[in-house]
């Protein structure tokens, strides 16, 4: 029966894989954007929790977006890896939504470090797979050098022995280690790739009004977002600037199925990068977790 299972698991995982996108050439990062089901609104405080709350409802699997990363080097690590799929995820739980729905935080979600954890390949390959049959999925393909992607495979090693993984959230120092959500962590791959920032037009910057970020002294309820969160704040206003890429926004740039990156890279080496900042304690095995995130 052990044996009848692991056959299985391993048919399963094969599959999944399988039905990815191959690479067409060594050192490439490829990043799977999966747009949301429902339109995310923008436009206002109360227009992007409405449209959040509604996207909870009728989305079974990302339902704000999603990106994985999937990096496929010519040299591997010091675990011998070369090939890895993954993505950052929040683990979710009775924990994140009693932050979210009793703590106050109002607007500060977006701001907020929740408990998190990058995703394994084959959990995050079945689901990529089952997303691109609903047509959800677009993938923007990076050809870089062996020396980026080489750095790409150090910054994920620093991730995860610093524990960063565990953190996820917006605004969050990501190169410093603090901890990022799947669309700024998927960033700092497209930015060592290329050596260059992610164009504008995929990035959304908000205006958060400071009278709706919430704090243990200055607790705001969604219900207040919801109420007085008709528009963001101007800029002579008290506000906290929000930015982050939009996978959604992306997938749209991207328009076919696959689609390779127009801009190249910089054949320059790269600049080291600066050392983490952050350091968070994990009971999880560098090797362990190294293993679980690649394709073999």
């Amino acid at each position: 029966m052990k044996s009848f299972r692991l056959c299985f698991a391993v048919l399963v995982a094969s599959a999944c894989f399988a039905s990815l996108p191959s690479f067409a050439a060594e050192n490439e990062l490829r990043l799977h954007f999966v747009a949301a089901e429902g339109k995310i609104d923008w436009s206002s405080p109360r227009g992007l929790l409405i449209s959040a709350a509604r996207n909870a409802i009728i989305s079974r699997y990302a339902s704000m977006s999603h990106v994985a990363v999937e990096l496929n080097c010519r040299n591997a690590n010091a675990y011998g890896v070369r090939h890895v799929l993954t993505a950052m995820a929040d683990i979710g739980g009775k924990d994140t939504r009693k932050t979210v729905f009793v703590e106050g935080l109002g607007l500060g979600t977006l701001l907020h470090g929740f408990p998190g954890e990058l995703e394994t390949s084959e959990s995050l390959g079945k689901d990529l797979v089952d997303a691109r049959r609903n047509g959800r999925v677009r993938t923007l393909i990076i050809p870089t050098s062996d020396d980026r992607c080489g750095q790409m495979l150090d910054f994920l090693d620093r991730w995860i022995e610093n524990g960063s993984y565990t953190v996820y959230g917006g605004g969050q120092d990501v190169y410093a280690g603090q901890g990022a959500g799947c669309a700024d962590f998927a960033r700092v791959f497209f930015e060592i790739a290329t050596g260059t920032s992610m164009p504008e037009e995929w990035l959304v910057r908000l205006r958060l009004p400071k009278e709706l970020v919430g704090t243990p002294k200055h607790p705001v309820s969604l219900l207040s977002v919801l109420l007085r969160g008709g528009a963001w704040a101007s800029p002579d206003a008290s506000n906290i600037v929000y930015l982050t890429p939009d996978p959604t926004l992306i997938h749209d740039w991207i328009h076919v199925d696959e689609s390779t990156w127009p801009g190249g890279y910089d054949p320059a080496t790269p600049k080291e990068l600066p050392p983490f900042a952050f350091r968070y304690a994990t009971k999880a095995s560098t090797a362990a977790m190294w293993k679980a995130v690649s394709i073999r």
